[in-house]
């Protein structure tokens, strides 16, 4: 093994190693020229009568993955030789392999799992359909990568085969196997095919949901230790992913799915309407965003753009022409919580932006951890000025509403009305009212928090234990989870909960308090669900009080903390009332 700081063939600098195998090591290494950071894997000469095996599979991983090309695959960006040993220089993937969380974390949520499978189809797929074909052999967690933007990579193409099984070659290195994922035929006692990845994906699907390494193909077929049903060791999971991996994990080839469209059938994942487009802009750094059955929104989608505002720098959903308006997200959400009504609101004449609040990447984090609410309706000016306007209508959700009574509250003039959701005026909300919030008291603890947060079924809870009569869509879940999974994210959204109240009780924060408890002379449209697990529709009493300009409060009877995706109609309707007054 190389020691660190050495130099590579004059341009790449080892940092540290990475890892150590049989005929090999991997090492983070840093190019010279660019200073970019690289993965460099070297090949270390085995005893000499398997030097010629080595090195064949070592070049025949490099060859492979220099005919590759999808987001899924490291790129390959050299191969050299160097003091008699080969190099092949790849992609860094900075993340974590998929076998850190296996007994280490609590079992995947399946909405997760589902998110992960997608991905997976989607690269061995390609790889099916590739011209050779390419078996990849050895899908594994231990060979899958999370990288830090949520997504999967493959890595470690060194047993994968685009060529006849009955090669010497080929049976060779089919020796390498990892008992619990490889399917029995690649044990040498049959052709391995497409149906031999989607064996190693079901065990894998299987590991992720119970914690465990499955029992080895080869135990199973001998009958001394049958896999245990995942039906009884996690009866929370459906029946079809249940069916599904039970098909995929078939000892038999034949009785397994015959391809990767049938997996996705299984699975209940829609098959791509354009195979040509492998590579696509949802992969990084925007989110997946499928629309659901019955969410579908009408004309043209909006449009990410990124502005500079308050020293930090913005991603914003836009749409429309005409005076701005802002969307103002709350917790636990995205811009994309407005996508629905966004066409309606840019018809009525509007430039609306929806940007991602500071501490929701891709936004900045705030590089002080201010997650003060003042600093956030700060933020809300700055953007306004940024985006080229004196003034702006504010509509904002949960702490979005917060960050738009604060701005009106720091510069009335440049806020021209308000429409503000679930949230009463921090004028009226009082210490009370958050302590029958058991949320405010459980985010407090911070480590266990963000924890939470990074699993998908608390997240989903959260929707559902605040709108109990709505279920959040995947496509908008998908890309709140994506905040949470990102470096910094999870952190940032409860930074607001963290920094909440500290306005009134840190020295030289009175001015704050002050500042947030004027009453507002912005004429205000409020609007809350009868049915909210947060804040219950007591907080908004007496609320009218803390205004001085023309006030509007709206109850809505069966609906939840999310007005604007639940009652979304009646939300348009008020809204673009209020906003012709």
């Amino acid at each position: 093994m190389a020691p660190d700081k050495t130099v590579l063939a004059d341009r790449y600098q080892i940092e540290a190693p990475l890892g150590q195998g049989g005929m090999g090591c991997v090492y983070l290494a840093r190019q010279l020229e660019t200073d970019a950071m690289v993965a460099i894997k070297e090949m270390v000469p085995p005893e000499p009568t398997l030097r010629d095996i080595a090195l064949g599979q070592f070049m025949h991983e490099a060859e492979m993955l220099s005919a590759l090309s999808h987001p899924g695959l490291p790129r390959v960006h050299e191969l050299f030789e160097y003091e008699g040993r080969p190099y092949l220089v790849m992609d860094y993937i900075k993340g974590r392999s998929l076998d850190t969380i296996v007994g280490q974390e609590e079992p995947v949520d399946e909405l997760m799992l589902l998110c992960w499978a997608e991905e997976l189809c989607e690269v061995l797929d390609y790889l099916h359909r590739h011209d050779p074909v390419v078996i990849y052999r050895d899908l594994k967690p231990g060979n899958i990568m999370l990288d830090t933007e949520g997504h999967l990579r493959l890595i470690d193409f060194g047993i994968s085969k685009t060529f006849d099984s009955a090669s010497p070659e080929t049976r060779l290195y089919a020796q390498c196997v990892s008992p619990g994922f490889t399917a029995p035929e690649q044990y040498g006692i049959g052709t391995t095919d497409a149906r031999s990845d989607i064996y190693s994906l079901g065990a894998t699907l299987y590991s992720m949901l119970t914690q465990s390494v499955p029992v080895s193909a080869v135990e199973r077929a001998a009958g001394s230790a049958p896999l245990p049903p995942l039906s009884e060791v996690r009866p929370d999971v459906s029946a079809r992913m249940v069916e599904a991996i039970d098909k995929m994990m078939a000892l038999r080839p034949t009785e397994r799915p015959a391809d990767i469209d049938t997996v996705r059938t299984l699975l209940g994942i829609k098959l791509p309407a354009d195979r040509a487009s492998t590579v696509r802009d949802s992969w990084r750094p925007k989110p997946k965003l499928p629309k659901a059955p019955g969410t579908a929104v009408p004309g043209p989608r909006a449009e990410i753009k990124h502005v500079n505002a308050n020293q930090l720098r913005f991603a914003c959903l836009e749409m429309g022409q005409g005076p701005l308006l802002l969307c103002l997200h709350g917790f636990p959400d995205t811009p994309y919580t407005w996508e629905p009504v966004l066409p309606a609101l840019a018809a009525a004449g509007y430039r609306v932006v929806a940007p991602y609040l500071r501490g929701y990447p891709p936004t900045s984090l705030a590089p002080d951890g201010d997650y003060s609410i003042l600093s956030v309706g700060q933020d809300v000016l700055a953007l306004i000025e940024a985006l080229g306007s004196t003034h702006a209508v504010v509509v904002g959700h949960d702490w979005g509403a917060m960050a738009t009574y604060a701005a009106a509250s720091i510069r009335p003039q440049a806020v021209r009305k308000m429409v503000v959701l679930a949230v009463p005026h921090p004028r009226t909300l009082s210490p009370l009212a958050l302590s029958r919030s058991s949320h405010f008291i459980t985010f407090q603890l911070r480590d266990r928090s963000v924890k939470a947060l990074r699993r998908p079924g608390f997240v989903r809870d959260i929707y559902r234990k605040w709108s109990p009569g709505w279920d959040v869509p995947d496509d908008e879940l998908a890309p709140v989870l994506e905040v949470f999974d990102t470096p910094g994210g999870a952190e940032g959204a409860l930074g607001y909960y963290w920094s909440f109240g500290l306005d009134a009780t840190l020295p030289g924060r009175k001015m704050v308090r002050d500042i947030l408890r004027r009453q507002t002379s912005v004429p205000t449209l409020a609007m809350y669900g009868q049915d909210d697990g947060t804040l219950r529709g007591g907080a908004f009493a007496g609320s009218d009080k803390a205004f001085t300009g023309s006030y509007e409060m709206v109850a809505l009877p069966g609906v939840g903390h999310f007005v604007h995706r639940e009652a979304r109609d009646i939300f348009l309707e008020k809204t673009l009332a209020f906003l012709k007054r």
